[in-house]
Order: structure tokens, then C-alpha cells, then sequence
């Protein structure tokens, strides 16, 4: 039942980043998209705080194991998908030959990451 919780949660609220990839013209305007879009999502006063596949299982028991795991899984591929749309920047000329587009990935990750946790915090975004 968690797995398709979260599985619908990314095909509704968490889809911000999902969108961005997929329909920006521009990897930048992606990653702009991506940012504004889960930042107006983690701080929707609807729904809860942050986002559900950063901070539902931030801290678990081995008994819960798999659960951190799936979510890891989907930050993972979240990571991934916006590799790739780099990696398409490079091929289209907008980054150059030979950038870090890992690097790039897993850093706005972080920043996704820590929003998230700062939204729940209450902190002002």
C-alpha cells in the first residue's frame, strides 16, 4: 500500500520535477521549473510540509528497511531523469562538451533535498 502511495504521489503532488524535464524547452528553464515547482508544492498550505519521498522515511529501523529503500530508489531515479535531461543539454550545445552533468544532477538534488526539509521546518521559502 506505501508503494502506491507513493507511486500516485509522484504522478500528482510530487510531479513537479517529472513536468519540468519532460516539458521545458531548456535545461535550464527545466531546473528553474523544477525548483519553482517543488517549492510551491513543498509549501502548498493543503498538504503537508515538504515532499513525501524525501522525508517519509528519513529515519528507519531495519525492520523498515525496504521502505527506506524503495524511497531511495525514487530519489535515485528522480537523480537520473534529470541527468539525463543534461545530458541532452550537452548534446544540443546549451552545456559544453564534457560538463559534469552528474555533478550538476546530484547537486540540485541536494538543494531539492534540503528544500524540502526546510519546508517542513516551517522555514520561509
Amino acid at each position: 500500500l506505501f508503494r502506491e502511495a507513493v507511486s500516485l504521489y509522484d504522478r500528482t503532488a510530487g510531479s513537479a520535477t517529472n513536468r519540468a524535464l519532460r516539458e521545458a524547452p531548456t535545461a535550464r528553464a527545466a531546473v528553474e521549473a523544477m525548483l519553482r515547482g517543488n517549492i510551491d508544492t513543498f509549501t502548498d498550505p493543503g498538504t503537508p510540509s515538504g515532499c513525501m519521498i524525501v522525508l517519509s522515511a528519513t529515519n528507519c529501523s531495519h525492520q523498515n528497511r525496504k521502505v527506506a529503500e524503495h524511497l531511495a530508489w525514487w530519489r535515485r531515479t528522480s537523480v537520473s531523469e534529470l541527468e539525463k535531461r543534461l545530458e541532452r543539454a550537452v548534446e544540443e550545445g546549451e552545456l559544453a562538451p564534457g560538463t559534469d552533468v552528474r555533478s550538476i544532477a546530484a547537486f540540485y538534488a541536494t538543494i531539492l533535498h534540503g528544500l524540502s526539509i526546510e519546508a517542513r521546518d516551517g522555514v520561509s521559502l
